[in-house]
């Protein structure tokens, strides 16, 4: 071996153990009773990731996980909460305010790099009432009957998601990317959907009542009997959009 690359491979190592140190100090920080050193640890995870493309879906892996058990929303559960809640709780504080660690996290797996191949992200059975994250890449994210209620997800990317039996009441959905999206038994009552795009999105016993379809995409959405739409979007107007109304018959068992 010679000098050159003896001092590139001692260079590597000396940067592979700089990024493992890091990586143990943020790891502790996210076990902090401190809110602002969990957010810290937080934002040195995302540094970590953008520097080490290796350690890329081990941050994404962890920050899910402190999410989930940090925030659950345990639907099923014996002492579970009721899903959907009576109504929206409106006095809620934003997620900025009740938990800001659990709103920097989801910033940063929202701002995670696009890549090719990218990892599944786990989030069923979450409380994320309140949260913002416009513009938030979250494409194939696994969302089955997480509280979303009052969500602010402009421009979201969740295309493929699995949004089943979720709660986005109110949330607000404008410019959205759903497409292809599970929302079978969703509850989407007065959500703003202005522009978003639905198409090909599985809306099979879904509650959009209330909700605002103005520009809209529905071409190929899949809709049935339970299926139910805001008032004067009658079978014309839904044919109209191009919306695919299965029969009973025809539905698969779920």
């Amino acid at each position: 071996m010679g000098h050159s690359e003896g001092q590139s491979l001692l260079t590597h190592i000396s940067r592979e153990g700089q990024i493992t140190e890091r990586f143990t100090r943020a790891v502790d920080q996210l076990g902090s009773s401190n809110v602002d050193v969990r957010i810290g640890g937080i934002y040195a995870l995302e540094r970590i990731a953008k520097n080490s493309p290796a350690d890329r879906n081990a941050v994404l892996y962890l920050l899910c996980a402190f999410v989930r058990t940090h925030m659950p929303w345990p639907v099923g559960a014996p002492d579970g909460p009721q899903h959907p809640t009576a109504t929206v709780d409106e006095e809620l504080p934003w997620m900025r305010v009740r938990a800001p660690d659990i709103q920097a996290a989801m910033g940063v797996v929202g701002r995670r790099t696009p890549e090719r191949d990218e990892p599944v992200i786990y989030l069923s059975r979450v409380d994320l009432r309140g949260i913002a994250l416009r513009h938030a890449r979250l494409g194939g994210t696994k969302l089955r009957y997480a509280n979303l209620a009052r969500a602010v997800l402009a421009g979201v990317w969740l295309d493929r998601s699995d949004l089943t039996a979720a709660d986005l009441r109110r949330a607000f959905l404008e410019d959205s990317h759903l497409n292809r999206a599970d929302l079978s038994r969703a509850y989407l009552q007065g959500a703003n959907l202005r522009r978003a795009d639905l198409s090909h999105a599985d809306l099979r016993g879904a509650n959009l009542t209330d909700a605002i379809l103005a520009g809209t995409v529905l071409t190929g959405a899949q809709a049935d009997q339970a299926t139910l739409w805001p008032t004067a979007f009658d079978a014309g107007r839904r044919s109209e959009l191009g919306i695919i109304e299965i029969c009973p018959l025809a539905r698969p068992d779920h």
